[in-house]
């Protein structure tokens, strides 16, 4: 099963001071990027033209993309890479449309607006689902597009995270995805789970027991986190060095910790700075009776 989104042109209008500031508010579109590439199950339709919209009032896609006189560092050359691959490489929805310039599609808000022949329409017979840069006009979750006066409501998409409990409703991304961008790194992360000690050895049931403990611990602050009788945090100290689970590993010298996921069920990992880097999860216990 494959979703298509579909990029939405209208969300670059010239909205922008300065390249710098549309640099900086890229961050989350770099986010959703990656996630759909690694998903492998969603395809980002965009227009054949994107490249002519304007960022600035005088600057398109395709200067931003070649401009050689705006700061340089490995983040801006992200950027410039994602913007080069949607502006250049497939999939366009234009290939083949979907939507007829026969039928009107405007926006519900500012029928002033028509959309015919832009991806607002193309989203309304598709699966109803944009993805939109900062743009003040397309803050909201959803949009109601009228066609031929009758309305369709599509989703609207500016976070990863959003975007990847989306994805998990409908199956299109596996568990290990979703958590690395439904939780976005900044209390849980999940770039380092270990893949023998993860998700695959969960059972469909225990896999939402994981994700429904994580999102609780994902909502408290780390003094909470610290006083919760539920997720007993605590330090993992073994009394012997040869009954460290992590003895040998790249972790040797961090101070691992652990968190209860249910009564029987443990999380591994490490803290820095307000982020818990997952390592490994534990479903018999024997680790954890260990220290």
């Amino acid at each position: 099963m494959m979703m298509e989104i579909i990029l939405n042109e209208y969300s670059l209008d010239g909205q922008f001071e300065t390249m710098d500031l549309f640099f900086d508010s890229l961050k989350p579109m770099i986010k959703i990027h990656k996630l759909i590439k690694e998903a492998d199950t969603v395809a980002l339709l965009r227009h054949h033209e994107m490249y002519q919209r304007l960022v600035t009032h005088d600057k398109t896609l395709h200067d931003v993309m070649v401009d050689n006189r705006s700061r340089t560092s490995d983040e801006i050359r992200v950027f410039k890479r994602m913007i080069r691959e949607l502006t250049s490489e497939d999939p366009f929805w234009t290939t083949l449309p979907s939507h007829k310039p026969s039928d009107s599609y405007v926006i519900a808000t500012n029928g002033s607006i028509p959309t015919n022949g832009h991806g607002l329409a193309e989203a309304c017979e598709r699966d109803k689902v944009i993805v939109s840069f900062k743009h003040p006009a397309f803050e909201d979750d959803t949009l109601e597009i009228l066609k031929n006066n009758k309305p369709i409501v599509i989703m609207n998409f500016i976070d990863p995270s959003q975007l990847s409990e989306l994805m998990h409703e409908r199956r299109l991304v596996t568990p290990h995805l979703y958590c690395k961008y439904r939780f976005n790194s900044e209390k849980l992360c999940f770039d380092l789970l270990e893949e023998d000690h993860g998700f695959d050895l969960l059972t469909e049931g225990e896999v939402r027991a994981f994700i429904s403990s994580f999102k609780s611990f994902h909502e408290l602050s780390w003094d909470e986190i610290l006083k919760s009788d539920g997720l007993e945090y605590k330090l993992y100290s073994p009394s012997r060095k040869e009954e460290d689970w992590f003895r040998g590993s790249q972790y040797t010298n961090k101070n691992i910790s652990k968190f209860r996921t249910s009564r029987k069920y443990r999380c591994f990992g490490f803290r820095e700075g307000d982020a818990f880097f997952v390592l490994r999860f534990e479903l018999d216990h024997k680790e954890s009776d260990k220290g």
